[in-house]
């Protein structure tokens, strides 16, 4: 878990980063984890939980060096077939707005905009 906490906090900006106690209980109730490996270590990993509609794929990461490679849809797609052995037919993402590489691998992969919006807070002491 370690390695995957390095991994996310390469990938994403320091207000969306998890440290490794956040990655660890999102494990603890996750209903598929995956994690992808190269010659060089990790490369990409996901995290999900399942509630009463479907799964919800938490976490999406893939090391910044490792973009381009495919790796994020192999995810996905995965994820995808070990939801529907288990007849879990609904999954959901959310993504940021300025985040163009997440919005086109999920239209790609087949999911659709439900037109929702969540607002971001943020408080500092």
């Amino acid at each position: 878990m370690p390695t995957v906490a390095a991994l996310d906090a390469a990938a994403f900006k320091p207000l969306w980063q998890n440290p490794l106690d956040a990655l660890e209980k999102a494990l603890s109730q996750a209903i598929s984890a995956t994690i992808v490996e190269d010659a060089q270590g990790v490369v990409g990993y996901q995290i999900s939980t399942q509630n009463p509609l479907g799964a919800h794929l938490a976490r999406l990461a893939v090391r910044p060096d490792a973009h381009g490679r495919g790796i994020g849809s192999l995810i996905v797609a995965d994820l995808i077939h070990r939801l529907k052995s288990k007849d879990i037919a609904r999954l959901t993402v959310n993504t940021q707005s300025d985040n163009l590489a997440s919005l086109a691998l999920y239209r790609k992969m087949g999911f659709v905009t439900t037109g929702e919006k969540f607002p971001v807070y943020c408080y500092s002491v």
